[in-house]
C-alpha cells in the first residue's frame, strides 16, 4: 500500500518531508475555490446590481496520526510536530499525489489527543492566496521525470514548455487555470533589445505597455513583479504610458514587441496557478 504524506517548504528554503516523522495520514481535505459575489442595491431597482466577485478557499483539514515509542517519547514527539508546523511567516505546502503544486499557506492551533503511545490530530491550514501554485518556474528543467510534475498541470504536446524567445513575435504558453497577473502574481519579464518607443504588447489579453524612453542591446528592460518597470534595475515607469504590466491568460498568448531593431533577447520567469 503507498503511504501519503506531504512536504512542508519554509521561506527560508528549509524542507520537511513527514515520512521522517513517522506520520500516518488518515485525510486530506482540500476545498474548492468559491467565489464570492459583490452586489450593490439600487433604490427602486429590483434585485442587486453584480459589481463582480473575489476568490476564497475554506482552509485546508489533514487528519493524522503520529506514534512514539514509548509514553516518554510522546511529548518529545509531540512537540517535534507543534514546530514542524508553527512557523510565523507563511509556509509551502504540498502532498504527495500532486507534486508538482504548493500551497500558499498557515497553520491554525491544534491539539493533538494522545491514545497510549499514539497522538491524532487534525489541523487546518489557512490558504489566504487561495490558488495552488506550480513548484517548478517557467525557467526551470520541466523534464518528465522530473518529481514536480505531475497529470493536470495543462502540459500539452501542442506547446513546447518555451520561455526564452529571440524573435519580436511570439508565444506564451501558461498551462494554469487563471491569469498571471503581476499585481499579485510572481512574473518577469526580461528583454534585451535596442528600441526607441518600446511596445510589450500581448495581442491575446490587449494589454499593452509603452516605453518612451530608449534601450540598447545591453540594457536590461523589465517588467517586474507589484508592476515595477526598470532599465539596469533602476525604476523608470515615470517613462510608461498605457499601462505597466502584461498578464498572461490560461493558454497561448500572441505577444509582439514594437519599435525595436536587431537581435531580441526575452525571458519570460513565472510560476503557474490552479485550482
Amino acid at each position: 500500500m503507498i503511504r501519503h504524506y506531504f512536504i512542508i517548504e519554509t521561506m527560508d528554503g528549509q524542507v520537511f518531508n513527514t515520512r521522517d516523522y513517522g506520520i500516518k495520514i488518515i485525510d486530506i481535505s482540500v476545498p474548492s475555490v468559491e467565489f464570492l459575489e459583490e452586489t450593490e442595491t439600487v433604490p427602486g431597482r429590483p434585485g442587486a446590481v453584480d459589481l463582480g466577485a473575489h476568490a476564497t478557499r475554506d482552509p485546508i483539514s489533514i487528519e493524522f496520526d503520529f506514534l512514539a515509542r514509548d509514553l516518554t517519547d510522546y511529548p518529545l514527539l509531540r512537540n517535534v510536530i507543534f514546530r514542524l508546523f508553527s512557523h510565523r511567516e507563511p509556509f509551502y505546502w504540498t502532498e504527495s499525489r500532486e507534486l508538482g503544486k504548493r500551497y500558499k499557506v498557515r497553520s491554525r492551533g491544534f491539539t493533538p489527543r494522545q491514545i497510549l503511545t499514539k497522538g491524532r490530530t487534525t489541523i487546518q491550514l489557512a490558504c489566504n492566496d487561495v490558488y495552488a501554485e506550480s513548484r517548478l518556474r517557467s525557467t526551470d528543467d520541466w523534464v518528465i521525470d522530473s518529481d514536480k510534475l505531475q497529470f493536470g498541470m495543462g502540459l500539452s504536446g501542442q506547446y513546447n514548455p518555451v520561455w526564452r524567445y529571440t524573435s519580436p513575435f511570439f508565444t506564451v504558453y501558461n498551462p494554469g487555470d487563471i491569469t498571471v497577473n503581476p499585481n499579485y502574481h510572481d512574473l518577469l519579464i526580461t528583454i534585451r533589445a535596442a528600441s526607441s518607443g518600446l511596445i510589450i504588447r500581448n495581442k491575446t489579453t490587449g494589454d499593452e505597455v509603452k516605453y518612451n524612453g530608449t534601450t540598447t542591446a545591453s540594457d536590461i528592460f523589465r517588467l517586474e513583479p507589484g508592476c515595477r518597470v526598470t532599465k539596469n534595475s533602476l525604476s523608470v515607469l515615470g517613462q510608461v504610458t498605457a499601462g505597466a504590466y502584461i498578464t498572461l491568460a490560461p493558454g497561448p498568448n500572441e505577444i509582439e514587441l514594437v519599435n525595436t531593431t536587431g537581435a531580441v533577447d526575452v525571458t519570460v520567469d513565472t510560476r503557474f496557478y490552479y485550482f
